[in-house]
């Protein structure tokens, strides 16, 4: 048995291999690191909901896309109070920018090709 020990401890110096234990407090930080990282990766995986979807669109200046989806949405879920909030505000944001737009428009007309204030 004392051989065998002594073999055993002479074959750990040889490869350099110590062993740690690891306390229970190490332990349970080492677990909960793993639990906040495994639920990160889920949540990166989540679909987005219509809204952020519909957000997304309208960050691109694709509102009209926006407005489908919301609708479509909404058709689907007459009670969901948040596509219909965003709804509204999109509906209103694309109004507006079609104003800007047509005003834009308008306005260049009276100028001379080439002119740089266009």
């Amino acid at each position: 048995m004392q051989q065998e020990a002594g073999r055993r401890e002479g074959m750990n110096k040889m490869v350099g291999a110590t062993r740690y234990r690891i306390g229970p407090e190490l332990r349970c930080t080492l677990v909960l690191v793993s639990v906040v990282i495994a639920s990160g990766l889920v949540s990166a995986c989540a679909k987005p909901t219509v809204e952020q979807k519909a957000m997304g669109l309208a960050r691109q200046h694709r509102e009209e896309e926006g407005i489908t989806a919301l609708r479509e949405a909404i058709a689907k879920d007459p009670n969901d109070v948040d596509a219909r909030k965003l709804l509204v505000r999109l509906v209103a944001c694309a109004g507006t920018c079609a104003a800007r737009k047509r005003r834009r428009r308008s306005s260049r007309g009276g100028l001379k090709p080439g002119d740089p204030s266009a």
